[in-house]
């Protein structure tokens, strides 16, 4: 079945964009094609890195509205959705994108399962409180077919679990009673983590592997370690097998 892949997590410093990056990576490491939504184009850093890319398509649908905006912004999506030859879809939600993808999800899993799509969630986990708390007002969540919540651990500079409110909190149980599974993402180090952002219209893959990379072997090494341990931790468990 075509899978709808939506960065979901509300607050913005989250995460939303490294867990796109990565599920676009992910894919096109396994030979296929996928197409990102880009719902902040204002910022659209992932669009940035990937315009260009071997099999990514790129879209740029503005999901930072509300009221009849957020309606509209939502027909438009689906109807870029609808002419797509792509079966993965990709999208980095905004900042806030409640009052958009969360206030119309009674819309969009209908219509994605329609169109033959499965409606997967990754929620980005801050490390407080608030974080937790708005995972259990997502109504995307609640109705999508696949959901799981992400710790990042790049917010807490490595550290573990116990540094991110969620693992205390009442919403957790509720997650994990609904249904919901976890996984994380590593910290990569500063030193490359800055060299991968300063290099656009390049994967993370080919800066990782190819042998015309700019990174040094020992970067190179490190990334590629890290991917392997994304896709692991976080992409593969709610993504599932590629083929």
């Amino acid at each position: 079945m075509k899978k709808i892949i939506i960065s979901h997590g509300d607050k913005g410093g989250v995460g939303k964009s490294m867990f796109a990056s990565l599920a676009l990576e992910y894919i096109i490491s396994r030979g296929q094609k996928v197409t990102l939504v880009e719902g902040d184009p204002n910022i659209g850093d992932v669009a940035r890195r990937y315009a260009g890319v071997d099999g990514i398509n790129v879209l740029g649908v503005n999901l930072d509205k509300s009221g009849v905006d957020a309606e509209n912004a939502i027909n438009a999506l689906f109807s870029e959705i609808e002419t797509l030859d792509s079966d993965y879809v990709v999208i980095n939600s905004p900042a806030n994108a409640a009052k958009t993808i969360d206030f119309h999800s009674d819309l969009i899993v209908p219509v994605a399962h329609d169109l033959g799509f499965e409606v997967l969630v990754a929620w980005m986990v801050g490390q407080g409180e608030e974080s937790a708390s708005l995972s259990s007002k997502s109504h995307l969540c609640e109705f999508a077919d696949k959901k799981m919540a992400v710790l990042n651990f790049g917010l807490s500079g490595g550290l573990g679990a116990d540094h991110f409110a969620w693992m205390e909190h009442p919403a957790r149980d509720a997650w994990l009673e609904t249904g919901g599974i976890e996984g994380s993402i590593p910290l990569l180090i500063s030193r490359v983590s800055g060299q991968v952002k300063d290099i656009r219209a390049a994967s993370m893959l080919q800066l990782a592997k190819a042998p015309d990379s700019p990174l040094n072997l020992i970067s190179r090494q490190g990334l590629s370690r890290w991917l392997d341990s994304c896709f692991d931790g976080a992409v593969a468990p709610l993504i599932g097998e590629v083929a």
